[in-house]
């Protein structure tokens, strides 16, 4: 390995794409801020998507891969070339199928590999794909989890590595606003998020259509994209007053949004360290949540709104009290907002430089 420079660090992250998801967004924001801190980075990855917008010219190296299979073995060279090519000092690798060829390629040229642990050990039935992780993520040099619960699931598979739980990074919240004819006629209920099965959608449309038919000027606002889009929109469409309810894709505007929005609404069955819902609080925008230990994690009762996220009454019920002010909304989403003020990006970004000279040393 070249002479490495603890101050400098050359930094290679590989994520399968640069799409609308968590991962993806975390990634856009921590390269930029590695670079602004002194370190070299790049990010090698296989499909765009709308975070790869905030990396360019942002002085991160950046790497589309041919197009291939998930698993074709030619991207294990690919990645292997580049590699060589860059002589990283670290590699970190983002999601199940590049913590599996990326970790290979790092313990390929004997260089420190971390995997980024980004939800729980619900996210992973015993499949091939995921025996095949763990047993790369035993031989990793870390792990970096952005929840204790996601960090537990490691120690539970063995893994003898050092572990750190290292919460989703903020950037400061935009002032920006949409323009006042994008804006529904009343107030409105935002979720945002991937449109896939851990988001619980069937509840959160459910729960929010028990709300708006209460509140017959109220409207919901729907922003992401994801494998369920169309159950979603066939959702909608069969839901009472399911014209009140907008569904829209991924949106670059999305703290503008919230900057408007009367409550955000999140119903997951797990999570790992969410970012609409840090995003959200750090807005000042009062938030209604799944009662699960994800986010019981960030928050207390004095902070948000939690529900029975399978009980879409119990989920209505809770919006409008929100909504109705029936509790002290300004007192709890200025609480939640204090809870997330450390997740600045600043902070966050200093934590994992920590954990990469260690792993070095």
């Amino acid at each position: 390995m070249h002479n490495i420079d603890l101050h400098n660090l050359r930094v290679l992250h590989v994520i399968p794409s640069l799409g609308p998801g968590g991962a993806e967004r975390q990634l856009s924001l921590l390269a930029p801020a590695l670079v602004d801190k002194g370190s070299e980075c790049a990010v090698i990855f296989s499909c765009e998507g709308p975070n790869l917008k905030r990396l360019t010219d942002s002085g991160v190296t950046l790497c589309e891969l041919p197009a291939r299979g998930s698993y074709d073995i030619r991207r294990f060279f690919d990645i292997l070339s580049f590699a060589q090519r860059w002589k990283p000092d670290i590699i970190q690798t983002w999601l199940t199928q590049m913590d599996i060829i990326g970790g290979a390629v790092a313990h390929a040229l004997k260089t420190p590999h971390i995997l980024s642990e980004r939800s729980s050990h619900l996210a992973y039935p015993p499949n091939w794909k995921n025996k095949v992780r763990v047993l790369v993520g035993r031989h990793a040099n870390g792990i970096v989890a952005n929840s204790e619960l996601g960090a537990k699931y490691w120690r539970l598979m063995g893994a003898t590595c050092p572990i750190e739980v290292i919460p989703n990074a903020l950037i400061p919240h935009t002032t920006d606003k949409v323009p006042n004819e994008n804006l529904p006629l009343g107030p409105f209920i935002m979720f945002a998020g991937r449109l896939s099965y851990e988001k619980n959608l069937p509840n959160l449309i459910a729960g929010i259509s028990q709300a708006i038919g209460a509140q017959k000027n109220l409207y919901a606002l729907m922003f992401g994209e994801g494998p369920l889009r169309d159950d979603v929109e066939k959702l909608i469409a069969a839901t009472p007053n399911g014209d009140r309810i907008q569904l829209h894709g991924y949106t670059h505007s999305l703290g503008a949004w919230m900057n408007h929005a009367s409550v955000i609404v999140a119903v997951s069955d797990f999570e790992g360290h969410p970012n609409v819902v840090i995003e959200g609080a750090a807005a000042g925008c009062p938030l209604v949540l799944s009662d699960i230990p994800a986010h019981r994690e960030i928050f207390t009762d004095t902070e948000v709104k939690f529900v029975n996220g399978h009980d879409p009454v119990d989920i209505g019920k809770g919006i409008l009290a929100v909504i109705d002010r029936n509790i002290d909304v300004d007192q709890m989403a200025a609480r939640a907002k204090r809870s997330v003020n450390a997740c600045q990006v600043e902070a966050q970004i200093d934590k994992y430089l920590k954990i990469y000279r260690n792993t070095i040393i």
